[in-house]
């Protein structure tokens, strides 16, 4: 019976929490820029609401944004730790954090600002309401792994050719 060297085992636990602590801090940003797009949305849905039929344009450019968020996540991911693996965890992490941060500042909102006039609340909840907010938390971190490895895709078909064409050699 092998036993495994004790400081060969806390050297990889050390490198798998280091790991783990700085995918999470890159997570934190992108995160906070996820809840800056929700809260943002979130203002102009409650004080300058769209037509009744007007939310074509508004939910093409947050639906837009969100895409590309997640895909310059993949695309920065990818630059930075040269493979694909970290995107879709960071893009999770991310997604997370950033709904989180969403829904608490969405329900301050709510309290001080929605809640007591009758307009806004029903402005709010034409504009799907707490019932969005909440389904969006779930589906929105695992359609953005998905854009998160799209991007990384792209940085890597990029890197190949740049490697193909001697580009890579020239910049450096």
């Amino acid at each position: 019976m092998s036993r495994t060297d004790p400081i060969r085992r806390d050297g990889k636990m050390l490198a798998i929490r280091s790991y783990a602590v700085s995918l999470f801090r890159v997570a934190l940003v992108w995160g906070a820029v996820i809840a800056a797009e929700l809260f943002v949305r979130q203002l102009f849905d409650t004080f300058a609401p769209p037509a009744p039929r007007g939310y074509g344009p508004r939910s093409a450019l947050t639906t837009y944004a969100a895409v590309g968020t997640f895909v310059l996540l993949g695309v920065v991911e990818a630059s930075r730790t040269r493979g694909l693996r970290s995107a879709p965890v960071v893009a999770i992490l991310a997604g997370i954090v950033g709904h989180l941060l969403g829904i608490a500042a969405t329900a301050i909102l709510y309290f001080t600002v929605i809640a007591p006039d009758a307009t806004k609340l029903t402005t709010f909840d034409m504009t799907g309401g707490w019932d969005e907010a909440l389904a969006f938390s779930v589906v929105v971190p695992l359609i953005g792994a998905l854009l998160a490895f799209v991007g990384a895709l792209m940085t890597r078909a990029v890197s190949r050719a740049w490697a193909l064409t001697g580009l890579q050699k020239a910049r450096t």
